[in-house]
């Protein structure tokens, strides 16, 4: 089983990714780089990750590149400032997608910081636009990290779907 998907950043992608590799025995190939996706094609048994950011992949390309999967999640967040509150922490602070953090909004005010909190707000609006886009090009439905994580009974269906296609 081939099993594709893309998502925004901090919306819960790789966790959900590695529960499937884990519960379905799958190669877990977390956001591969432009120079090893065509490789990726060979494995009949993996789950791949990558960001709607991606900008090597054209949507045509994408397309195509997605035919070679028996099943596509597209994921992001409808809380757009608690993502834009993980994506800060993460860039300007931990550098570690795994860590439990605490925040205050005062952490905006960081002195120095790589990038600025609208840079960051602009990237996540591009991600969001670009995984719509991705969406109706693949004619497939975005999962919240809201209902994935908080109601579940919404994203049943799409288990279903998965069971169905490993049996």
């Amino acid at each position: 089983m081939k099993i594709l998907v893309i998502s925004s950043i901090r919306c819960g992608g790789y966790y959900f990714t590695d529960q499937i590799a884990s519960n379905y025995n799958l190669k877990l190939i977390h956001e591969p780089n432009s120079e090893i996706i065509e490789e990726t094609l060979n494995d009949n048994n993996c789950i791949i990750k990558l960001l709607s950011s991606s900008p090597w992949m054209k949507p045509e390309e994408l397309k195509k590149y997605a035919e070679n999967f028996d099943k596509i999640f597209l994921l992001d967040r409808r809380n757009k400032e608690e993502q834009l509150r993980a994506t800060f922490h993460l860039y300007e602070y931990t550098h570690d997608i795994s860590v439990t953090y605490f925040w205050n909004d005062s952490m905006f005010d960081k002195k120095n910081p790589k990038n600025s909190k609208q840079y960051y707000i602009d990237w996540l609006d591009r991600m969001t636009e670009r995984i719509e886009f991705i969406s109706e090009v693949l004619k497939e439905d975005i999962i919240y990290y809201e209902d994935l994580y908080y109601q579940t009974d919404k994203v049943k269906k799409y288990v279903t779907e998965i069971s169905y296609v490993y049996s």
